[in-house]
């Protein structure tokens, strides 16, 4: 796993988050230009550090499933501790129905049947 500061950390989520909910919103526009953000981040020459769950929720809103579950797979394969959390982070919803979101779910070793625990 990288090392990173809060800073960063804290900057990624919120601004996957907020990528979240405006594509979710209606503002796709705003949401890809945060996802163009995070990725000029992540791949600049300072290699600063984007958490994963970020990018995860920001494409989940956005509706691109497959992006969503490759960043997913990553944070797994880097132990990324939100990974216990698939079953009840909310920015996930968009992802449930979805088969290899379904799989991954299983392939961590956490439930995948009953009904979805969001709103």
């Amino acid at each position: 796993m990288r090392d990173h500061g809060a800073h960063g950390d804290q900057n990624g989520r919120c601004s996957g988050e907020l990528a979240h909910a405006h594509a979710r919103g209606g503002r796709r526009e705003e949401a890809l230009k945060l996802v163009v953000e995070l990725l000029r981040i992540e791949t600049g020459a300072d290699h600063e550090y984007v958490p994963e769950f970020g990018l995860i929720w920001a494409y989940a809103g956005l509706g691109d499933n497959d992006r969503a579950i490759r960043w997913l797979e990553r944070a797994c394969t880097e132990g990324a501790f939100r990974i216990v959390s698939l079953n009840v982070d909310l920015f996930l919803d968009p992802l449930r129905s979805y088969p290899r979101f379904i799989d991954l779910v299983r392939r961590v070793g956490l439930p995948t049947n009953g009904p979805p625990l969001s709103r």
